[in-house]
């Protein structure tokens, strides 16, 4: 499973968009709740306002001096006829009357009526004649919401009643409502966070592969095409500077080839002028030593000057299945010799038979590794192993000696022109190497092996992409 750092371009942008438009659907959706609620509150508290005003009109106040606390008296029979009356005709849940010392006089329920008396004993001893007070919502013991709400009538008496706020479920329902709402625009927000961040992050990958086959050397690689105008920009930024520095490297590899040239053609005069003096000597001459230290000089000096020409000039490859047994078997060959000379144990592991390569190329460098090997083993005493293998759709071809190995210090820099460790070396065969593999569509890494050693691997797509 793919992962991205919190630091990144994607995983900034998601969290950014997204902890954005969470703050604001959470916001929208409490704030959308607290309006219905309040609003739903507001017009339950002029209903019942409304109603304290038509009961209080209906009542009859002078009729308030002769209640007594004898029961069943006139004024008794009058207000339980009227208020039970009107709590039937407004579908109140509770009318009733009390006097100032919070005693009930009568109520359809008077115990319930009796409890809130004693909760709000201090506000309603603060209430003006004709003035309203209105409780805050609660919930029953039934589980049911429940307004109080009291009007004074005269200095000794008030009305008071209690009105179900059963819409007030609804109004918490609905926040539930806003709640799963307010979830499902955080999912859709997130993923249109990371829609967006995909679609940037996409394109800049990309250039990052890019650039990166640019660093390499690849300087045939094709950028992706986008339609976002800043990656475009960005885009032509990088194709322009891959033809130049292609340019540069055409212009530094054909410099080298002339300056080989030049070279070569005295170096071939110098060798054929000595070998014919050489050859004129008699056999004890002690002149004859010293001609064969320029030969074996002049040789060696045209050895390097078609290194540098190998290196400016490869010839383009011709791709094809390569069959790898073929081509280590010629190198067997060519290097059996020093492998008889030296007790070296060469040895081929191959579950991959073949590999998309131009044949030549491959036999460059694999002959390259072996010189490198042998090189780092004293030409004795050691073993070199090549190995194929298939893995996730990739040819992987590893050449592995037991030599004294490459200090962590150069892994990278060994790739590098004239970068060599070798007294007599020139620095050029592991980037002859790497510029052939590029050419051929491969990548080449140096390794340590388990046990000292080198590992060089070459890794290729399996899928043929020849000419």
């Amino acid at each position: 499973m793919k992962k991205y750092r919190l630091n990144s371009f994607k995983a900034r942008t998601i969290l950014l968009f997204s902890g954005i438009n969470i703050l604001l659907i959470l916001f929208v959706a409490r704030f959308s709740y607290l309006f219905v609620r309040e609003l739903f509150l507001s017009q339950a508290e002029d209903q019942l306002r409304l109603s304290l005003r038509v009961v209080a009109s209906e009542l009859d106040l002078s009729m308030l001096d002769f209640i007594t606390e004898q029961k069943n008296t006139l004024a008794d029979r009058y207000y339980r006829q009227t208020l039970t009356r009107l709590d039937s005709t407004l579908q109140l849940s509770n009318l009733f009357l009390f006097n100032a010392k919070k005693q009930i006089v009568q109520a359809v329920k008077a115990e319930d009526a009796a409890a809130s008396l004693l909760i709000y004993r201090p506000q309603l001893q603060g209430l003006k004649i004709k003035e309203t007070f209105i409780t805050a919502p609660f919930k029953g013991l039934d589980g049911v919401w429940y307004l109080w709400a009291y009007q004074r009538l005269n200095q000794n008496y008030y009305i008071g009643l209690q009105e179900s706020a059963n819409r007030l479920a609804q109004v918490d329902r609905l926040a539930v409502r806003f709640l799963w709402f307010g979830l499902i625009g955080v999912l859709i927000t997130f993923l249109a966070g990371w829609f967006i961040a995909r679609t940037i992050n996409r394109p800049v990958q990309n250039l990052i592969h890019f650039s990166g086959k640019i660093g390499k050397g690849d300087f045939a690689a094709q950028p992706s095409q986008t339609g976002l105008y800043e990656i475009s920009i960005l885009t032509d930024a990088l194709t322009k500077m891959r033809d130049e520095l292609a340019e540069r490297e055409s212009e530094k590899e054909q410099l080298l080839a002339q300056i080989a040239h030049e070279l070569r053609n005295p170096l071939g005069g110098i060798e054929l002028l000595a070998g014919l003096i050489r050859d004129d000597l008699d056999p004890d001459d002690k002149n004859r030593v010293y001609l064969q230290k320029i030969l074996n000089e002049v040789r060696g000096l045209k050895t390097q000057i078609t290194e540098f020409l190998n290196y400016s000039r490869p010839r383009p490859p011709e791709i094809s299945d390569s069959d790898l047994e073929s081509v280590i078997n010629e190198l067997r060959e060519r290097w059996n010799r020093q492998f008889q000379s030296g007790s070296i144990d060469f040895r081929c592991e191959l579950e991959a038979k073949t590999i998309p390569f131009d044949r030549q190329h491959l036999l460059q460098i694999l002959n390259n590794l072996i010189a490198n090997s042998l090189a780092a083993m004293n030409n004795k005493n050691g073993q070199i192993l090549i190995r194929s293998s298939e893995q996730n759709g990739k040819i992987i071809l590893q050449v592995e000696d037991t030599g004294q190995g490459i200090p962590d210090s150069d892994r990278e820099r060994v790739f590098q022109p004239f970068f060599t460790t070798r007294n007599n070396g020139v620095g050029l065969g592991l980037t002859i190497c790497k510029k052939l593999c590029i050419l051929n569509g491969a990548s080449i890494e140096a390794l340590s092996g388990n046990e000292g050693g080198t590992i060089i691997r070459i890794t290729r797509d399996k899928k043929f992409s020849g000419n």
